[in-house]
C-alpha cells in the first residue's frame, strides 16, 4: 500500500522510518553515521514560509495528476497519483488511536484535505489504493520524473 512513512495510520511504516533514522544517526549527532547536512538557513526559511502561505489552501482539482513533493518523507515520490476528491471543509486528524505517540506524533492534527488514488506495489501484489493526504505535500505530476516508468 502507498502510505505516508510518517503519520496517519501506518505506524508500521513509521517504525521503519524511525529505525532507518536511528541507523543513520537520526539527525541528532548521536548515531554512528553522520546525518545529512542541513540546507542553508535562508533556503529553509523560504521553504517554511512558502509552505505556511499555502497551508490549508488546496490548489488541485479532481482528476488532476499529482505526486508527493521531494523532502516530505512520503512514499512514492514522483509516482503518479490522481485527485479523487478535494474537501471544501477539511478537518484536522486528532483521533490517532492507541499505541501511538499521542500529541507528539506527526499524524496528530494532520489537515486531511485531499483524497488521492495511486497504483501501489506491496507484498508481491499491485493494487489501486485510495487515501487521504495533506495537499501542501503534493505537487503536479511530471511523467519525466516518475520512477516507475524509467
Amino acid at each position: 500500500m502507498s502510505r505516508m512513512i510518517i503519520g496517519g495510520d501506518d505506524m508500521e511504516g513509521f517504525g521503519e522510518f524511525l529505525e532507518t533514522m536511528m541507523k543513520k544517526g537520526g539527525g541528532n549527532g548521536r548515531g554512528k553515521e553522520k546525518s545529512a547536512p542541513m540546507p542553508m538557513r535562508e533556503a529553509v526559511e523560504a521553504t517554511l514560509k512558502e509552505i505556511a502561505e499555502g497551508y490549508g489552501k488546496c490548489p488541485f482539482t479532481v482528476g488532476q495528476l499529482v505526486t508527493p513533493k521531494p523532502g516530505m518523507n512520503l512514499r512514492d515520490e514522483g509516482a503518479m497519483h490522481i485527485v479523487l476528491y478535494v474537501d471544501d471543509n477539511p478537518h484536522h486528524h486528532f483521533n490517532i488511536g492507541t499505541g501511538e505517540a499521542g500529541t507528539s506524533s506527526t499524524g496528530y492534527g494532520r489537515f486531511l484535505d485531499i483524497r488521492v488514488l495511486c497504483l501501489a506495489k506491496g507484498g508481491g501484489e499491485i493494487a489501486y489504493v485510495p487515501f487521504w493526504m495533506e495537499s501542501w505535500q503534493l505537487q503536479p505530476y511530471d511523467p519525466d520524473r516518475d520512477p516507475n516508468y524509467k
